[in-house]
């Protein structure tokens, strides 16, 4: 089972500062391409240019600092923050979690990286926008690290799954939160990162999960959620459906 992720649009402020090694991370042959695009972030420096391109707003904007030095950092499910990553609480050794990121491609929770400003869907000088430049770059080294998984329970948002697609041989179950309120159902946009979160904690705690099926079975534990699963031409949909 692989758990996909997208960043946390903040982060924090390493608590105990630890040196960025690049050779330490997962998928370590994306080294060269990391180490691309952080000189490219990098040399953006934290300028007006820079928050427009990198759709920084003002109460962000001292975030930009981050960029200009991505030598020290802590382990990801340190440095992620917000509504997902607190409810997913994620831990040591959840290994079957990838993180995407616009700087770093993909991570696992205990990667030491350094905090970021650098959304999948902003542009680069030079690079142009994010997520596409990654997309060529991931897609051998992921569709390898998932040759032997049977199924990816893909909670990222928009930019961060044009970043990779999964190969066919991967069962991909999209999950999606509904609020529900009388006979209507309308999409649910920020708090379904909760939802996402309170799932992935789930999945990881709830023994085996080797089908969709069992997927299915841990979604409809979740308190005040009624599960649905249906297929799509991309695979599978699961819509955790809350009350308003």
């Amino acid at each position: 089972m692989i758990i996909a992720l997208p960043p946390s649009e903040g982060k924090s402020e390493p608590a105990t500062p630890m040196t960025v090694v690049a050779a330490d991370l997962a998928f370590a042959n994306l080294a060269p391409a990391r180490s691309v695009i952080a000189h490219a972030l990098t040399e953006l420096g934290a300028d007006d240019e820079a928050a427009t391109l990198l759709k920084v707003g003002p109460r962000a904007r001292a975030d930009l600092a981050w960029n200009t030095d991505l030598t020290e950092g802590a382990p990801a499910r340190e440095i992620y923050t917000g509504v997902l990553y607190e409810a997913a609480r994620l831990r040591e050794k959840d290994a079957g979690v990838w993180i995407f990121s616009g700087l770093y491609g993909v991570v696992r929770p205990d990667d030491v990286i350094a905090p970021y400003r650098l959304p999948a869907d902003a542009r680069l000088p030079e690079l142009g926008p994010v997520a596409t430049w990654w997309k060529p770059r991931l897609a051998d080294t992921l569709n390898r690290a998932a040759a032997h998984e049977r199924i990816l329970i893909d909670c990222r948002s928009g930019p961060y799954q044009r970043m990779w697609t999964p190969p066919e041989s991967i069962e991909r179950i999209a999950v999606t939160v509904e609020r529900r309120d009388g006979d209507r159902r309308r999409v649910v946009s920020h708090r379904a990162k909760h939802y996402r979160g309170l799932l992935t904690r789930m999945l990881l705690d709830g023994g085996p999960v080797d089908d969709v099926g069992d997927v299915l079975r841990v979604a409809d534990d979740l308190p005040g959620v009624d599960a649905e699963l249906t297929d799509t031409k991309d695979g599978a949909r699961l819509t955790l459906v809350v009350d308003a």
